[in-house]
């Protein structure tokens, strides 16, 4: 009984640590990340002006926000959530 116990304590730190370990995985490698919920009329182009910030090509983050989230073109919808990089001094010069 007492083996029993012992291997229950360890399987569950072992989730506990892998839990945490995704929690802090960062999906599209950028800091300051942040998850975007499309509105009605939004584009991916002012997605990314709004969010990635001035210092960056605007081309270049439309480019990225669809390949972080697997885009195969533009479009997309009200109430689909984007995983877009974030503005901010680890960001500037970001490569695409």
């Amino acid at each position: 009984m007492p083996r029993i116990v012992s291997i229950t304590l360890v399987l569950c730190l072992m989730i506990a640590l892998a839990l945490a370990a995704v929690d802090a995985l960062n999906v599209s490698g950028f800091e300051n990340e942040r998850v975007v919920v499309v509105q009605k009329n939004d584009t991916l182009w002012q997605i990314a002006e709004k969010y990635c910030g001035d210092d960056i090509d605007i081309r270049k983050a439309v480019h990225q926000i669809r390949k972080v989230n697997g885009l195969e073109d533009a479009t997309i919808y009200p109430g689909q959530e984007l995983i877009v990089p974030g503005s901010g001094p680890e960001n500037v010069g970001m490569k695409f």
